[in-house]
C-alpha cells in the first residue's frame, strides 16, 4: 500500500483533459442552483461532469473542501474514484480517501452510506463547499441529504480572476484575501450583492 507521502508526491500535476460538453451537459456544470440535479441515462457523462465541477469549484475557490458521495463503498471505489483518478490523474488513498487538487490548496473527499457512524465521525466539525452525491437515487431515505446539506457552510474566498470581474460588476471595491473578513469592512446590502455576484458568475 502506498505511503501518503508517496501519493502525494504522485499527485503533484492534475491531468489536462479537454471536454467538449453537450447541452444537457453544460446546462449542468455551468449552473448556478443551490442543489443542481443531472438526470439521464447510462453513458451520457453524469460521472464526468460531476468530477469536472468539483475540480472547477476547487479551482476557482482556493481552500475549498468538497465530497464526492456514493451509497455504497463498493461502487465508490470501483466506479466512482477509478473514473475520478483516470479523469484527473490523481490518487486517491485508500485509507483515508481525499485529495488535494494541485496549485489549489484545496481538497476533495470521498464518502459512502455503508457506514453512516463513520461518516459522522469524519465529517464532525467539517464545513463543506461542495457536496457531490452521485447516483442519488439509490438513496433509500433522505437521511444522508440532510447530514450533508449540514455540513455546507464553507466560506469561500474566490481566485483573483473572479473577484476582477465582481471588481468590474461594482459589487466589490478591491481584492480580498478572507472574504471571511467582509462583514467588518462592507455594508451589509454589499456584502449580499457581492455573493450574489459570485453564485451568478460560478458558471462562466
Amino acid at each position: 500500500m502506498a505511503k501518503r507521502s508517496e501519493i502525494l508526491a504522485e499527485n503533484r500535476r492534475l491531468r489536462e483533459v479537454r471536454f467538449k460538453l453537450q447541452p444537457y451537459q453544460r446546462r449542468f456544470f455551468t449552473s448556478t442552483a443551490r442543489f443542481p440535479g443531472f438526470v439521464a441515462g447510462w453513458g451520457t457523462g453524469k460521472t464526468a461532469c460531476l468530477i469536472l465541477k468539483g475540480v472547477a469549484l476547487s479551482e476557482r475557490y482556493p481552500g475549498n473542501l468538497g465530497m464526492i458521495f456514493r451509497k455504497t463503498e463498493t461502487s465508490l471505489r470501483h466506479s466512482t474514484i477509478r473514473d475520478f483518478e483516470d479523469y484527473t490523474g490523481l490518487t486517491v488513498p485508500k485509507v483515508h480517501p481525499i485529495v488535494e487538487i494541485p496549485g489549489t490548496g484545496s481538497h476533495i473527499m470521498f464518502g459512502h452510506a455503508d457506514d453512516m457512524r463513520s461518516l459522522q465521525g469524519m465529517l464532525q466539525n467539517v464545513n463543506l463547499g461542495w457536496i457531490g452525491i452521485e447516483q442519488a437515487e439509490e438513496m433509500q431515505s433522505a437521511a444522508v441529504f440532510d447530514m450533508l446539506r449540514g455540513r455546507l457552510r464553507r466560506i469561500l474566498t474566490p481566485n483573483k480572476e473572479i473577484q476582477s470581474k465582481l471588481i468590474k460588476l461594482g459589487v466589490l471595491k478591491e481584492y480580498v484575501d478572507d472574504f471571511r473578513k467582509i462583514p467588518n469592512t462592507y455594508p451589509e446590502k454589499e456584502r449580499d450583492g457581492v455573493i450574489d455576484a459570485v453564485i451568478n458568475k460560478l458558471g462562466e
